[in-house]
């Protein structure tokens, strides 16, 4: 691995939004983080909040909270971009098949209800 070249990105104090686990180094950040931020460098886009690096970040965040969010680390108001309509977490110490008032019973679903 120490033969493999590598390149550096300008260190320009953009967090990483990669909470899912952590990186080795301060300034680390996730592939798809260090792919959109190296295509916005390549395309001259230095505005944060537009461009290619805005949208792929865009979802990236939202799948990170969302994923928090199911894991039971982040609150549901705290979610980037929201959750979709009609969305609940289930409870992985259960079977998690979630009844129609959102309470887990441990029943699986039956045809028609």
């Amino acid at each position: 691995m120490e033969r493999i070249p590598f390149a550096r990105l300008p260190d320009d104090a953009r967090p990483s939004h990669y909470h899912l686990r952590q990186g080795h180094f301060a300034q680390s950040m996730s592939t798809l983080e260090a792919a959109a931020r190296a295509l916005a460098i390549l395309d001259g886009d230095d505005d944060v909040g537009t461009g290619i690096e805005a949208h792929l970040v865009d979802g990236f965040r939202r799948m990170v909270d969302r994923t928090l969010w199911l894991r039971g680390s982040k609150d549901a108001a705290d979610v980037y971009g929201g959750l979709p309509a009609g969305v609940m977490r289930h409870d992985i110490n259960t079977r998690g098949y979630p009844d129609a008032d959102g309470t887990n019973d441990d029943d699986p679903p039956t045809a028609g209800g």
